[in-house]
């Protein structure tokens, strides 16, 4: 049996928080599906396809990562994908309080699917999409906050 999982998200756009948890990931499984999806209730500064293209770009050379895009719940993607290993990273107690609820959720509409939580490493630990969009619209560098492969993809 292989060991798939899926690391689901936003990622606008993705940050050196983003591709911690990735890269740690990498090593765990057969075969990592980074999902970029869309939640109703945020304001995107780049396009789905950007944030798609972000990620490819960065792990073209990667035969175990595969970037997909998709709209609808998480769950029904791991469903459609054969994927019972979902990946999120914490920051803080706030975000393994929010991470939690939704593994619960996520459990009683997809029993199979098992929730890992990976702990932010310290160095990471303050980059936050939010903050990242936040510079790029004052046109501050962002180097340190966003891979170096895709500094010129986010101005």
């Amino acid at each position: 049996m292989s060991r798939v999982a899926m690391y689901p998200g936003s990622f606008d756009p993705i940050t050196l928080g983003h591709t911690d948890v990735i890269e740690r990931c990498i090593p765990l499984f057969d075969k990592l599906y980074i999902a970029v999806g869309t939640n109703t209730s945020k304001k995107y500064l780049f396009n789905k396809e950007q944030r798609v293209a972000m990620l490819k770009e960065l792990y073209k050379n990667e035969i175990r990562v595969d970037v997909v895009s998709f709209d609808g719940l998480t769950v029904d993607l791991c469903k459609e994908l054969n994927c019972h290993i979902l990946v999120r990273g914490v920051r803080s107690t706030t975000d393994m309080e929010y991470e939690r609820a939704i593994a619960d959720s996520n459990k009683k509409l997809y029993a199979e699917l098992e929730t890992i939580l990976l702990l932010s490493s310290p160095s990471v630990s303050n980059v936050s999409s939010t903050i990242v969009r936040e510079l790029i619209r004052n046109k501050a560098n962002v180097k340190g906050f966003v891979p170096e492969e895709i500094l010129g993809m986010v101005y």
